[in-house]
Protein backbone atom coordinates (compact mmCIF):
# COMPACT_ATOMS: atom_id res chain seq x y z
CA UNK A 1 0.00 0.00 0.00
CA UNK A 2 1.32 3.44 -0.90
CA UNK A 3 0.47 6.90 0.29
CA UNK A 4 -0.02 8.15 -3.27
CA UNK A 5 -3.10 10.32 -3.81
CA UNK A 6 -6.12 8.66 -5.36
CA UNK A 7 -9.52 9.76 -6.62
CA UNK A 8 -11.18 6.67 -5.14
CA UNK A 9 -12.68 6.29 -1.66
CA UNK A 10 -12.08 3.34 0.69
CA UNK A 11 -14.66 1.29 -1.25
CA UNK A 12 -12.90 1.90 -4.56
CA UNK A 13 -15.62 4.27 -5.79
CA UNK A 14 -15.28 7.80 -7.13
CA UNK A 15 -16.60 10.09 -4.36
CA UNK A 16 -19.64 12.19 -5.19
CA UNK A 17 -17.63 15.19 -4.01
CA UNK A 18 -15.54 14.86 -7.19
CA UNK A 19 -18.47 14.26 -9.53
CA UNK A 20 -20.86 16.95 -8.25
CA UNK A 21 -18.68 19.99 -9.15
CA UNK A 22 -18.31 18.72 -12.71
CA UNK A 23 -22.07 18.38 -12.99
CA UNK A 24 -22.67 21.88 -11.57
CA UNK A 25 -20.17 23.56 -13.88
CA UNK A 26 -21.29 21.65 -16.95
CA UNK A 27 -24.95 22.60 -16.50
CA UNK A 28 -24.15 26.26 -17.25
CA UNK A 29 -24.40 26.56 -21.07
CA UNK A 30 -21.99 29.50 -20.94
CA UNK A 31 -19.21 27.34 -19.47
CA UNK A 32 -18.72 24.85 -22.35
CA UNK A 33 -16.86 22.59 -19.95
CA UNK A 34 -14.17 20.45 -21.57
CA UNK A 35 -12.20 18.22 -19.22
CA UNK A 36 -8.83 16.89 -20.33
CA UNK A 37 -7.54 13.73 -18.70
CA UNK A 38 -4.04 12.41 -19.30
CA UNK A 39 -2.95 8.93 -18.28
CA UNK A 40 -0.50 6.18 -19.00
CA UNK A 41 -1.71 2.85 -20.29
CA UNK A 42 -1.78 1.74 -16.65
CA UNK A 43 -4.52 4.27 -15.97
CA UNK A 44 -7.19 2.46 -17.98
CA UNK A 45 -8.73 0.81 -14.91
CA UNK A 46 -8.95 4.15 -13.09
CA UNK A 47 -10.53 5.76 -16.15
CA UNK A 48 -13.10 2.97 -16.31
CA UNK A 49 -14.00 3.47 -12.66
CA UNK A 50 -14.23 7.23 -13.11
CA UNK A 51 -16.64 6.90 -16.05
CA UNK A 52 -18.62 4.21 -14.23
CA UNK A 53 -19.41 6.96 -11.70
CA UNK A 54 -19.79 9.92 -14.09
CA UNK A 55 -23.41 10.51 -15.12
CA UNK A 56 -23.83 10.41 -18.91
CA UNK A 57 -25.70 13.73 -18.94
CA UNK A 58 -23.27 15.90 -16.95
CA UNK A 59 -22.99 18.35 -19.85
CA UNK A 60 -19.19 18.05 -19.88
CA UNK A 61 -17.02 16.82 -22.73
CA UNK A 62 -14.00 14.67 -21.86
CA UNK A 63 -10.79 14.52 -23.91
CA UNK A 64 -8.67 11.51 -22.98
CA UNK A 65 -4.97 11.51 -23.87
CA UNK A 66 -3.13 8.25 -23.23
CA UNK A 67 0.29 6.84 -24.01
CA UNK A 68 -0.63 4.47 -26.85
CA UNK A 69 1.52 2.15 -28.94
CA UNK A 70 2.08 4.19 -32.12
CA UNK A 71 2.29 1.07 -34.29
CA UNK A 72 -1.02 -0.49 -33.23
CA UNK A 73 -4.69 0.26 -33.77
CA UNK A 74 -6.23 1.50 -30.54
CA UNK A 75 -9.25 -0.15 -28.91
CA UNK A 76 -9.39 2.44 -26.13
CA UNK A 77 -12.63 4.06 -27.34
CA UNK A 78 -14.27 0.64 -27.33
CA UNK A 79 -12.87 -0.22 -23.89
CA UNK A 80 -14.11 3.05 -22.34
CA UNK A 81 -17.52 2.75 -23.99
CA UNK A 82 -18.19 -0.22 -21.70
CA UNK A 83 -18.00 2.20 -18.74
CA UNK A 84 -20.39 4.93 -19.86
CA UNK A 85 -23.57 5.64 -21.76
CA UNK A 86 -21.92 8.68 -23.32
CA UNK A 87 -20.81 8.51 -26.92
CA UNK A 88 -17.12 7.52 -27.02
CA UNK A 89 -15.10 8.21 -30.15
CA UNK A 90 -11.51 8.15 -31.28
CA UNK A 91 -10.55 11.67 -32.30
CA UNK A 92 -10.50 12.53 -35.99
CA UNK A 93 -8.95 15.73 -37.30
CA UNK A 94 -11.16 18.83 -37.11
CA UNK A 95 -13.71 17.14 -34.85
CA UNK A 96 -15.98 19.61 -33.01
CA UNK A 97 -16.31 19.04 -29.27
CA UNK A 98 -19.85 18.28 -28.06
CA UNK A 99 -21.13 17.87 -24.50
CA UNK A 100 -21.71 14.44 -22.97
CA UNK A 101 -19.05 12.76 -25.10
CA UNK A 102 -15.65 11.16 -24.59
CA UNK A 103 -12.91 11.82 -27.11
CA UNK A 104 -9.91 9.47 -27.10
CA UNK A 105 -6.64 10.41 -28.80
CA UNK A 106 -5.64 8.39 -31.87
CA UNK A 107 -2.38 6.41 -31.79
CA UNK A 108 0.77 8.09 -33.10
CA UNK A 109 -0.84 11.55 -33.04
CA UNK A 110 -0.62 14.65 -30.93
CA UNK A 111 -3.75 16.60 -30.17
CA UNK A 112 -4.54 20.29 -29.95
CA UNK A 113 -7.79 22.12 -29.21
CA UNK A 114 -8.76 25.44 -30.75
CA UNK A 115 -12.19 27.08 -30.61
CA UNK A 116 -13.82 23.86 -29.35
CA UNK A 117 -12.43 21.81 -32.26
CA UNK A 118 -9.97 18.92 -31.88
CA UNK A 119 -7.01 18.83 -34.26
CA UNK A 120 -4.69 15.89 -34.82
CA UNK A 121 -1.08 16.66 -35.64
CA UNK A 122 1.97 14.54 -36.29
CA UNK A 123 4.09 14.09 -33.16
CA UNK A 124 7.01 16.48 -32.87
CA UNK A 125 9.25 13.60 -31.78
CA UNK A 126 9.18 10.45 -33.88
CA UNK A 127 11.66 8.59 -31.67
CA UNK A 128 12.59 8.57 -28.05
CA UNK A 129 10.48 9.50 -25.08
CA UNK A 130 7.34 11.37 -26.13
CA UNK A 131 5.18 13.43 -23.78
CA UNK A 132 1.64 13.49 -25.21
CA UNK A 133 0.22 15.28 -22.17
CA UNK A 134 1.31 18.89 -21.67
Amino acid sequence: MTDEPTVFDENGAVPAALIAPVQRLAQDPQKHLVIGIGASAGGVEALGRFFDAMPPDSGAAFVIVLHLDPARESQMAHVLSAHTQMTVVQVADDMPIQPNRLYVIAPDKDLTVSKRVLHLVEPAERRGHRHPVD
